[in-house]
């Protein structure tokens, strides 16, 4: 329609659109002219709607315009119309409905429940950390929780002393890495606190003293666990995996890239837990750097199947959880070349208070 356009022609419009069959919702929008009233437009729509003796589509008016206008929209929205300012609103209200509607039916197609997993192990490492009074699990702690739902985290020992770092380093094989384990000391990097491409017994036994005496000259009074000694998983791209408890959606979980990327580019998507493999690999196309998943200049497509199924088992977790883990985080999580999977390399969990 034009700027033209009267009561009758929003009436007519209106019913017709609203009844045909290749039409699922509609949006009619008015802008207010001299040569219009607002209200009989309000009206001329809502007989329209109520005529074309169609239900259960979804509708959405907008009207530019005055006072006038306003009055009318208030008279829409009494009468069971939903009516907007700002034609993007009213465009906005559907393409919601039409997001909720499409990840209802994701829910619905591919339901997702991880197999061997053991939560009461999960609840007896929180159960035994917060015996201790503390209110963060260390990564160690954080780790077996991972372990527990399935994840794939890179095989970590605790060592207390020089010499079982020294062993550990040879079981798990060289190169390691080695980083502080400390309630008290959750960003260890800031610490000086993490080195990796350990390649020697003699480098285990002078990072080892290093690692402690960084730790100490950052917090004086740290509880100190030991020293992680773990695999130093091959480099590949990197992604993060985080939750938050969040006061109103509750268990969500956020996806996007990772290493120290994720607090300079932000470049993330957030679900409201628990997600299925589908919408966990809608997740990983929704992100700006998706194409790097994809494989660019010569790179190899990465494992977004494995990825999915580690976003799956994390919100599965976090929402088994939910009363237990008030934020989390999974950071940096490795993806490796298509069929050759993931691993996550650091691990993060903060205790909800009670």
């Amino acid at each position: 329609m034009t700027g033209m356009a009267g009561n009758e022609w929003y009436y007519e419009t209106t019913q017709f659109s609203y009844a045909h069959p290749w039409v699922d919702g509609l949006v009619v929008l008015y802008c207010e002219t001299a040569v219009t009233v607002p209200e009989e437009i309000a009206q001329a729509i809502y007989r329209g709607v109520q005529d074309s003796g169609v239900t259960g589509k979804p509708i959405a008016v907008s009207f530019v315009g005055g006072e006038r206008s306003d009055k009318a929209m208030a008279w829409l929205i009494e009468h069971g119309i939903p009516t907007y300012n700002a034609p993007d609103n009213a465009v906005k209200a559907l393409a919601t409905l039409r997001e909720d509607y499409r990840m209802e039916q994701m829910r619905q197609t591919d339901g997702y429940t991880p197999e061997g997993i053991n939560p009461a192990a999960a609840r007896e490492i929180i159960s035994r950390a917060r015996s201790l009074g503390r209110s963060a699990l260390t990564e160690i702690e954080a780790k077996r929780v991972f372990t527990s739902y399935g994840l794939p985290v890179t095989p970590t020992d605790l060592a207390v002393s020089e010499d079982e770092a020294v062993a550990m380093a040879e079981k798990i094989g060289f190169p390691v890495v080695m980083k502080i384990v400390s309630p008290d000391i959750l960003h260890k990097s800031d610490a000086g606190a993490v080195k990796v491409n350990i390649k020697t017994v003699d480098a285990v036994r002078e990072n080892y003293r290093l690692i402690l005496e960084n730790s100490l000259n950052y917090k004086s009074d740290a509880f100190i666990d030991g020293v992680a000694v773990q695999e130093m998983a091959p480099w590949a791209t990197e992604v993060i995996v985080g939750s938050v408890n969040d006061a109103t959606f509750g268990p969500t979980v956020m996806f996007g890239l990772g290493g120290i990327f994720v607090e300079v580019l932000k470049d993330v998507t957030f679900r409201v837990a628990p997600i299925n493999t589908v919408e966990a690999l809608t997740m990983q196309d929704e992100i700006k750097s998706a194409a790097i998943l994809r494989g660019v200049r010569g790179e190899k497509p990465r494992d977004k199947q494995a990825l999915a199924d580690v976003l799956a088992k994390y919100a599965y977790m976090v929402h088994d959880l939910r009363d237990e883990v008030a934020e989390s985080d999974a950071n940096p999580v490795i993806v490796y070349e298509e069929g050759k999977g993931v691993k996550i390399v650091d691990a993060r969990i903060i205790l909800t208070k009670k």
